[in-house]
């Protein structure tokens, strides 16, 4: 026999091991594909290699009499609960549980893998990178959002992504923010709706990770935007998920609109600025020394319009001397020029209610959608509520909120100022500021999350002791006795 006829049949096991060999915590690809392991119905689970575990994203309904199209590596075999598995095709899995855990072996090459598959009620965000996340400069990435609904397409999209927040960014748990692009060209930026929300190209994982019971800033905004239908009553939705890095849970987040130009229907002489830090000229006690020249004046920031295109300081420095330097006469005659003073109303009342000490200095954004309209006032970053500080410490329900432009409102009483705020108090309390609502309100929220079992994994995760149980007697405790003592205080 020609001895390279020989050679070749020594050495062709090892090239045939080495091609049905499978690297389950693989890298991705150049198309940012991660190693297959377990499809259905053209859905990929997410893997955990920490844990070992595959998750997929269905609604319970969908488990009773459970089919589904099966996918794997064609040179493996697998088997779900001893089963076996016909590759591309469809499996009767019977009656199955959410949070169950089931036994997934795969088979390659006589070499047996293990797997716990876990089907989940929660949406799973898959992002997928070549490279580290930090903070600053983006990151490209692939980005797929798993509905649990079964006949609901995915989304994917790239996207650059990068670390958000401030104090946050000194917590192992990171926040993100993601810019959708063109699959064509990563330079331009496209829009897309998640969870039925209005288009938009950037937004935000919250890792929520201060906030005890996950809720608050879910519960703070739902609450804000239950209170007025106004164009200008500016809000943003959420949604919770489980995300995954690659091959790595990094647990609950919250998926979050943004304020951005596409999301604000901005005109060409939109105006957006906001407190980016506490301080006596962000909660207008003092007017800032130096004139604005660029984006950032003292701790006020420029963001709309584009401050690389050009800064616009004009109209919002006239508010600011307005509020913080004029006489009580001037202020009295002239502020109803720069708010929309039902707007400040409810967003005076909304930050007492859920004691959001932490959003009348920084994390407040002042809107003006064109010329002939005044600033309306609109949250961000509301986890330190609800009777805890942003920090997580427990606060009193007493107390009041405010600052230098509520203070000079509440006496100077431009336009019938406070009878027309106690007149709102009154109504919002016969509505959605009612015991019963707020309780609701919250009861309904913590259902929700708890119907998604992940907390035990947030903890795990994170060496967190979250209790959910605690934190909603707390909240409803906490939240009955602030309206009863706003009751007292604003009447």
């Amino acid at each position: 026999m020609n001895k390279w006829v020989i050679f070749l049949l020594i050495i062709a096991p090892f090239f045939s091991c080495k091609k049905e060999s499978v690297i389950f915590n693989g890298n991705p690809d150049e198309n940012f594909e991660l190693p297959l392991i377990l499809m259905l119905d053209n859905k990929d689970c997410s893997f955990n290699a920490k844990e070992n575990t595959l998750k997929y994203s269905i609604s319970p309904q969908y488990l009773i009499d459970y089919t589904a199209l099966v996918q794997f590596q064609s040179y493996s075999k697998a088997y779900f609960e001893g089963s076996e598995l016909k590759n591309n095709a469809i499996f009767k899995f019977g009656n199955l549980q959410l949070h169950k855990p089931y036994k997934i072996s795969i088979k390659t090459n006589g070499e047996s893998n293990e797997f716990t598959l876990i089907f989940t009620n929660i949406p799973l965000v898959q992002i997928i990178t070549h490279d580290p996340i930090i903070n600053g400069d983006k990151t490209l990435s692939r980005l797929i959002l798993h509905y649990p609904e079964k006949n609901r397409l995915s989304i994917d999209t790239y996207t650059m992504i990068e670390h958000r927040g401030s104090s946050s960014l000194n917590y192992d748990k990171k926040s993100f923010s993601f810019t959708i692009v063109s699959k064509d060209n990563f330079n331009v930026n496209i829009s897309q709706s998640y969870f039925d929300l209005n288009p938009n190209y950037k937004w935000i994982l919250n890792a929520m990770v201060i906030d005890f019971s996950r809720l608050r800033n879910k519960i703070s905004f739902d609450l804000w935007n239950s209170i007025s239908n106004d164009i200008d009553h500016i809000g943003i939705q959420s949604n919770f998920v489980e995300v995954y890095i690659n091959n790595k849970s990094e647990g609950l987040f919250s998926f979050m609109e943004s304020y951005t130009e596409k999301f604000l229907s901005t005109t060409n002489n939109s105006l957006l600025y906001e407190g980016i830090d506490n301080s006596s000229s962000t909660k207008f006690y003092t007017m800032p020394e130096n004139n604005p020249a660029t984006a950032i004046w003292e701790q006020w920031e420029q963001k709309i319009p584009n401050p690389s295109q050009i800064i616009v300081w004009d109209v919002f420095k006239d508010f600011s001397h307005l509020v913080t330097s004029a006489t009580d006469n001037e202020f009295k005659n002239k502020i109803g020029q720069f708010i929309n003073m039902d707007n400040a109303i409810d967003y005076y009342l909304f930050v007492n209610i859920c004691n959001a000490s932490d959003n009348v200095g920084k994390n407040c954004f002042y809107f003006k959608r064109d010329i002939n309209s005044e600033f309306n006032l609109a949250p961000w970053d509301l986890d330190g509520t609800w009777g805890r500080s942003h920090g997580g410490r427990s606060v009193n329900h007493t107390g009041i909120i405010s600052n230098g432009l509520f203070d000079r409102l509440n006496q100077t009483n431009p336009d019938n100022y406070n009878q027309r705020l106690a007149d709102r108090w009154r109504e919002l309390r016969r509505s959605e500021y009612s015991d019963d609502k707020l309780v609701d309100l919250i009861s309904t929220n913590f259902e929700k999350l708890n119907s998604f079992n992940i907390i035990e994994t947030e903890n795990q995760l994170w060496g967190q002791d979250l209790d959910l149980n605690f934190e909603e007697i707390f909240i409803e405790s906490w939240i009955l006795n602030r309206v009863q003592y706003l009751d007292t205080y604003i009447n």
